[in-house]
């Protein structure tokens, strides 16, 4: 039984909420969701998107070659990136029910409703899962309709590859509503999440602690330790699946965020500042991201970032003393974080999309803490719906201006370049704005500094108009061969290669003229064989003819 500290506390159960109301959440989340939104609908590919919505293991996808994408060392699964095999599986019934070439503006519809969808879906389940612990249905409502509306969450509902992040928050939400009374479900589900994208791993140390906190309700529940094995199985099954996807596809990760590892420390903590400062205000938010490193010791976003840490460990400590679920809730945001923390560098250091994870639990902690602090139960109603009203409007004005970033990628680099005048996106589109002006050396410099932060994608410099002016420059055309040289060097480094590498390395030695090693990585890829075999053969004919016409 509870001790008389832990039912003053926890909010205790309440009275059944019709199922006629949670439907009526769910149409009203909908239609806002719809119509914040909206501004998105027309945008298509993006960035990304590329690689996985028209990947050609996902475009080609079979009955007969699911299989693969459950595989972490096949082809399909490397291309990829990550063991998600329900994202591509998901991507692959897209391309089969929505792609039209003749209809491309329904086409990009379809894929942007079914974000929007998954994300009303996550939403709802988390005001589910609020009320769960005992909070009143409007108190569980306006929880999910912050997590609804939060400008933040743009990013993974309005950029089309990002359904995988919607879908598996709704999938390790579904796990954790059915934790208690449906632990088989609850098990499925864990699963699937997991199966859809890594930082939905966040879940685990949620459900274990909530275990851990309904153990004094009723000895009942002892034989839901038995099921919490599963999910650790389930988690060292997938999670050592991922690892060897990434290990075998990986050449390494980047380098680390600064070379002075006690930077690097500080700079992970000012990472957590922005985020905290990011979830509460909605401020902040932006598209590739990359932060300056703390450097300083009076850096204000590290110094918030250790606040903000001690705040979240002392209050999980004390309602984990206490016996309280609330103790998950604040262990659900640091859970989140620690995946996407720097300890394996990206390329963008701070995204808004991993907030999507990390933003229920430090909605959760705070409405349950709220709910036990008397003082805060005596603000009278209309103030605090005075407050939410000023809060929902403010976020969804917010959402609509960010939705429409995403309607195509010069919009997205452009939010980028305001946002971070010295990042990556401000320097390629100060490149092309140098290209079009006919100024190759400012062009080259500004794709230098893009070429050492890790940017790589120099196939948009051989296809954007904007570098039209200065293509057959020299220096442009040495700055093309050293871009192909890191690709070849980065692919040596690579354990496992696909068809589509092979395809990319062997057009980096052409593009060195180096004619023989392309014909060599090209044959490799044929014998390889894989779902682009038409194309690698046409190249690699069309190099042996050119071999052909030059020796003598």
């Amino acid at each position: 039984m509870p001790d008389a500290r832990t039912r003053e506390t926890d909010p205790g159960p309440r009275a059944r909420v019709p199922g006629s109301w949670w439907l009526a959440l769910a149409a009203g989340f909908l239609v806002v969701a719809t119509l914040v939104y909206a501004p998105s609908f027309a945008g298509g590919p993006i960035s990304d998107d590329v690689m996985y919505l028209l990947n050609p293991w996902v475009v080609g996808l079979e009955p007969g070659s699911l299989g693969t994408l459950f595989d972490p060392r096949s082809q399909a699964t490397l291309s990829l990136n990550n063991y998600a095999p329900v994202r591509a599986i998901v991507h692959g019934l897209q391309w089969r029910l929505f792609y039209d070439e003749t209809a491309i503006p329904a086409t990009n519809l379809a894929y942007h409703l079914t974000n929007v969808v998954a994300h009303v879906g996550a939403s709802v389940l988390l005001a589910l899962l609020l009320a769960q612990t005992g909070l009143p249905f409007a108190a569980a409502s306006a929880g999910a309709l912050f997590f609804l509306l939060h400008p933040a969450n743009v990013e993974a509902v309005a950029w089309l590859c990002e359904l995988w992040t919607p879908l598996a928050l709704a999938f390790g939400i579904a796990a954790l509503l059915a934790q208690r009374r449906r632990p088989t479900l609850a098990l499925a589900l864990f699963a699937a999440a997991l199966l859809t994208k890594p930082q939905v791993v966040c879940v685990l140390p949620v459900a274990l602690i909530r275990q851990w906190a309904w153990r004094r309700e009723d000895a009942a529940e002892r034989p839901g330790w038995i099921w919490m094995a599963g999910w650790l199985a389930v988690f060292v099954a997938i999670t050592g699946a991922e690892l060897v996807t990434f290990f075998e596809s990986a050449s390494g990760a980047r380098d680390p965020l600064h070379p002075d590892p006690v930077v690097q420390a500080r700079t992970i903590a000012a990472l957590a500042g922005r985020y905290v400062a990011m979830a509460v205000t909605g401020f902040g938010v932006g598209s590739f991201q990359r932060p300056p490193p703390a450097i300083s010791w009076l850096d204000p976003w590290w110094l918030a970032g250790l606040a903000s840490a001690l705040a979240i460990a002392a209050l999980a400590l004390q309602a984990l003393r206490d016996g309280r679920e609330e103790a998950a809730w604040w262990a659900w945001g640091p859970a989140a974080f620690l995946p996407v923390s720097q300890v394996f560098p990206f390329l963008y250091p701070f995204g808004d999309r991993y907030l999507y994870f990390m933003l229920p639990g430090l909605i959760g902690a705070v409405l349950l803490a709220g709910w036990r602090t008397r003082a805060l139960r005596r603000v009278p109603r209309g103030v605090w719906l005075a407050i939410a009203a000023l809060v929902f409007v403010g976020f969804a004005v917010s959402g609509h201006q960010r939705a429409g970033v995403w309607i195509s990628e010069d919009h997205v680099l452009a939010d980028a370049a305001r946002r971070w005048p010295d990042g990556v996106p401000a320097h390629l589109l100060g490149a092309r704005r140098a290209a079009q002006a006919g100024d190759a050396d400012a062009a080259i410099a500004h794709l230098e500094v893009c070429r050492a932060a890790g940017w790589d994608y120099y196939d948009h410099l051989l296809q954007h108009p904007a570098f039209a002016p200065i293509r057959s420059t020299r220096r442009f055309q040495d700055l093309i061969r050293a871009f192909a040289g890191d690709l070849i060097e980065r692919s040596s480094r690579t354990r496992r290669k696909t068809q589509l590498d092979l395809r990319d390395v062997a057009e980096a030695h052409r593009r060195r003229g180096e004619i023989a090693e392309a014909l060599a990585t090209l044959d490799e890829a044929i014998a390889l064989g894989g779902p682009i075999d038409a194309e690698v053969r046409r190249s690699a004919d069309a190099l042996r003819a050119r071999l052909r016409q030059t020796t003598p």
